[in-house]
């Protein structure tokens, strides 16, 4: 694996956890100031990097750029859960599955897992604000 790709690999990775964390407190949320040209060239070399590749022409045919006269033009919020789906869809394209989010994994755990708590992958047991989650 060359070093453009692990580090594209890196980025999708952190990108699919971070939006995890904020449509897990707002479903509708919206990608919106300093984050959406960040988010948009991270998409951008996923893109290209999936073109390279040549096997997955009908997903990079269907991806848009997120700042584009097109798509400023449509005025259609970028939401954070649509990104969320189409970054799961791009690592899975890139052989790297995405990882289980810490909700889903407490869950399958038998444990509750609080929107509010600061999980991580098989541990939901944190203090958040003198409550005990266990």
């Amino acid at each position: 694996m060359s070093a453009a790709l692990h580090e594209l690999l890196a980025q999708l990775r952190q990108l699919y956890e971070d939006l995890f964390a904020v449509i897990d407190r707002d479903p509708e949320q919206e990608i919106l100031g300093v984050a959406l040209p960040v988010v948009d060239g991270v998409m951008s070399a996923a893109r290209e990097a999936l073109t390279a590749a040549g096997t997955t022409t009908g997903l990079t045919a269907r991806m848009v750029d997120l700042i584009s006269p097109p798509t400023v033009e449509a005025g259609v919020p970028i939401r954070a859960l649509d990104t969320w789906i189409v970054v799961g869809q791009v690592l899975a394209a890139l052989g790297d599955s995405p990882v289980a989010h810490p909700t889903s994994t407490a869950r399958a755990a038998g444990r509750p897992c609080s929107a509010r708590a600061a999980c991580v992958p098989n541990s939901c047991d944190s203090v958040i604000q003198g409550e005990r989650r266990i």
